[in-house]
């Protein structure tokens, strides 16, 4: 499995991430005139339960991690 060294660089801080903007959510026609953002339709929060799977090394990742259906257990 080929592995960027994207490690390596600390000049490499995102890579495949969206451009950097400001904060704005727009509001649900449905969410009438008492809007809260934390609980619009148009806000996926990121805090909560992760699955994930750790590795000692970058050099012991499974074939197949950046595939759909990884076993992250």
């Amino acid at each position: 499995m080929i592995i960027p060294h994207y490690y390596e660089n600390p000049l490499i801080l995102h890579v495949g991430a969206m451009p950097v903007h400001s904060y704005y959510v727009p509001q649900s026609p449905e969410a009438g005139e008492a809007w809260d953002g934390r609980r619009s339709d148009r806000v996926t929060l990121l805090d909560g339960e992760w699955m994930f799977r750790y590795f000692p090394s970058v050099g012991d990742l499974d074939d197949g991690i950046f595939g759909e259906g990884f076993d992250s257990s």
